[in-house]
């Protein structure tokens, strides 16, 4: 309770926070594919491909007759080519999701076909049709193709046994640093949605930070970007995690920007520092894990684990001293 009154106090402190005038513009959406949608149909619903006008005749036709011209195309902003694009871009949607990264090109073609499909009283209802079928794809193309101060997310946890065909070969040609697992994936997603010196913040699995198979991204992260702070929650066996599951998770802030030598604050919450409700008892816990330290630090060890809780001395022996395999 005293918490919950801390926050109300706050709040009272900070009117413009949550207030209807500030309130932020919410997209909460599904992606969707475009599976059944014909890319030529549409294009040839949408797009102008004559002029037709009213002219004069001598002959027996009506004067108020509509006449063809000679064929003249209308100029337009949209190409048939972008709508199909689009669609390939979406035919997995609902496979790939968030994952889905948008080509230059088609971002850039998005403001004039958000434009062009905007309803109509003059539409005639293969028009609308063809409009409400494309107006999802390009307001998820329009989010997800933009970059943000920040990025959070719990993403999903899947291995590659556990990966279809479809979405193991997608993650592998389009992740390669974080095709190990889902959430690997996503990590590596997140840093393109976020603008430099953005911040990722994501609670993932713990296995990024140690295991072999992530080195990649785990190397990345420390050679390009900083580790602001970490909540590490381990998985201890028989007791379970702090969050009460039987798998380790870390909850990390890191910022896109690389600045060398700079500290981040790491902690580790384990089951017997929470209470019944897995909150913990004292935040952070002031156990032997409670660290200030560099990235760089980590790179000192071979496959660079995120080792946080080492101290000084022992990273400099990783540094400085000879390694047994050189000797034996």
């Amino acid at each position: 309770m005293d918490k919950l009154s801390r926050l109300f106090t706050w709040r009272k402190r900070q009117p413009c926070v949550l207030s209807s005038e500030s309130a932020p513009v919410m997209h909460v959406m599904a992606i969707q594919d475009s599976k059944g949608l014909d890319a030529t149909r549409i294009a040839q619903t949408l797009l102008p491909r004559g002029r037709f006008e009213l002219v004069p005749s001598s002959d027996l036709l009506p004067d108020t007759l509509a006449q063809p011209t000679l064929s003249a195309e209308q100029p337009s902003p949209v190409q048939a080519g972008t709508i199909a694009a689009l669609l390939d871009l979406f035919a997995e949607g609902k496979t790939f999701g968030s994952l889905v990264t948008v080509p230059d090109e088609i971002a850039d073609a998005l403001p004039a076909l958000k434009a062009h499909i905007q309803p109509d009283e003059r539409d005639d209802i293969f028009q609308r049709e063809a409009k409400q079928a494309l107006a999802p794809l390009v307001d998820q193309a329009e989010l997800l193709g933009r970059q943000y101060d920040a990025v959070v997310a719990n993403p999903p946890y899947m291995g590659g046994k556990g990966m279809n065909a479809l979405l193991k070969s997608y993650v592998g040609k389009s992740y390669k640093d974080g095709k190990s697992d889902l959430f690997s994936a996503f990590i590596e997603r997140g840093f393109t949605l976020i603008s430099q010196s953005g911040y990722h913040s994501m609670v993932t699995m713990e296995n990024w930070m140690f295991l072999n198979s992530f080195q990649n991204i785990r190397e990345k992260i420390l050679n390009s970007y900083y580790i602001i702070s970490m909540a590490h929650m381990p998985y201890l066996g028989k007791g379970g995690t702090s969050m009460g599951i039987s798998f380790g998770t870390a909850a990390t802030v890191i910022r896109k920007a690389r600045i060398a030598g700079t500290k981040g604050n790491y902690c580790c919450i384990r089951y017997f520092e929470t209470d019944e409700n897995f909150v913990p008892i004292e935040f952070p816990p002031r156990n032997e894990r409670l660290a200030r330290t560099s990235c760089d630090d980590f790179k000192k060890i071979p496959g660079s684990p995120v080792a946080y809780w080492l101290s000084p001395n022992a990273y400099d022996v990783f540094e400085k001293s000879q390694k047994f395999e050189d000797v034996a």
